[in-house]
């Protein structure tokens, strides 16, 4: 795993429903978060650069992830160590506006390893971009997490929105595994 990070995004409390007040709860948010926990000891047991990406949007009136609330905390099952990097961005492109990319540049990071929420925006974005700075990217999709969506036109259960956007980016963006491969 040489010259590798891991970026955990968006890990916060308005996705879990059994934090009071959530406002925008994912499906299956525990059992991913306990695979994520795994995930992350595994990677500081080896020292490998962690990056929590934190989202933050300015309006504190705002639908979701209100700027400076407790619902734009971290899940406490994945706080950040104080030798970890903590990215706040504004967009679901974890790269936009932030100096992400600076700081796996000066890291000589080649290979990212990306996982959670959301699969259909914040996992998309990053990983297109990520893609397009030259980075390899390998997504877990068993610690990536959407919801239902409800449309004018349909609706899409959240395990096909999922399942759709993991293949996109399979397609050409990235390397579509699981955390048990990874672990491995």
């Amino acid at each position: 795993m040489k010259n590798t990070a891991l970026i955990l995004v968006d890990f916060q409390n308005d996705y879990y429903d059994d934090f009071k007040g959530s406002r925008f709860p994912l499906k299956d948010f525990r059992e991913k978060t306990i695979k994520a926990r795994k995930v992350l000891d595994a990677f500081r047991q080896k020292n490998i650069p962690i990056y929590h990406i934190k989202h933050e949007n300015l309006s504190k009136n705002s639908k979701f992830f209100s700027y400076e609330s407790m619902w734009t905390n971290f899940d406490s099952l994945l706080e950040p160590k104080k030798n970890e990097y903590i990215i706040t961005k504004r967009y679901a492109n974890s790269f936009r506006d932030t100096n992400l990319k600076e700081l796996l540049n000066n890291q000589k990071i080649d290979n990212l390893i990306i996982m959670w929420a959301m699969s259909h925006m914040c996992i998309d974005s990053t990983t297109r971009a990520a893609y397009d700075y030259w980075f390899h990217c390998t997504v877990l999709e068993d610690i990536c997490a959407t919801h239902d969506i409800e449309s004018c036109w349909q609706f899409i259960d959240h395990k096909k929105v999922h399942a759709a956007f993991m293949h996109a980016l399979n397609f050409s963006f990235a390397e579509i595994t699981t955390s048990e491969k990874i672990l491995n």
